[in-house]
């Protein structure tokens, strides 16, 4: 399964969803970086963070040395009001790009990784890329951890379905008879 988002002009981000990993790719308008994550490994913590989109900024810079270059060669041009009306057009274009990338930005759930962070977009899909992470991250961790392992010290377990219910991953009911299990098994080696 794979998800892909695009903020506001450059940032993009796909999601590649393995049967034990995450894939994740994230494009800017400078460089692009991407890791893979086990789903066991995805932090439960997720924050909402606010980023500024540098795209319109750059076109303004660029305008304006435009508009510069124009309204200096205009006087000498074959056509002088055509280049310093140029000239303006590129000075009004690139005051307004600055002043869209001053205020253009976008917002993203931030999960953590041992890898890096992963950014979610706070676009369409958004809803459904976190719970498909967090599901799978449940899954997985159900997968590996669930069942008892009477061969382990009975401490051990206890501390393990304690962070397994902490972490949201097995209900009030699954907990109670697993340490059920657990103290029967105790009981039964330790013997009358």
């Amino acid at each position: 399964m794979q998800f892909t988002q695009k903020a506001l002009f450059f940032h993009r981000n796909a999601f590649d969803f393995g049967e034990r990993m995450l894939t994740y790719r994230i494009d800017d308008e400078k460089a692009s970086a991407g890791f893979s994550v086990l789903y066991e490994n995805i932090s439960p913590e997720k924050s909402l963070q606010s980023y500024r989109e540098k795209a319109p900024i750059y076109l303004g810079l660029i305008l304006l040395v435009s508009a510069v270059a124009c309204l200096l060669i205009g006087p000498s041009a074959h056509n002088p009001q055509v280049s310093t009306a140029l000239g303006w057009a590129f000075v009004i274009a690139g005051w307004g790009s600055l002043l869209v990338g001053r205020f253009a930005r976008f917002d993203s759930t931030v999960i953590g990784t041992p890898q890096g962070r992963i950014l979610v977009f706070d676009r369409e899909g958004k809803d459904q890329i976190v719970a498909e992470i967090y599901r799978r991250r449940k899954d997985e961790i159900r997968r590996k951890y669930l069942e008892v392992d009477f061969l382990n010290d009975p401490q051990h377990e206890i501390a393990k379905y304690k962070w397994l219910k902490g972490e949201g991953i097995v209900s009030e009911q699954e907990f109670e008879a697993a340490i059920g299990k657990i103290t029967a098994a105790r009981s039964e080696r330790s013997g009358p």
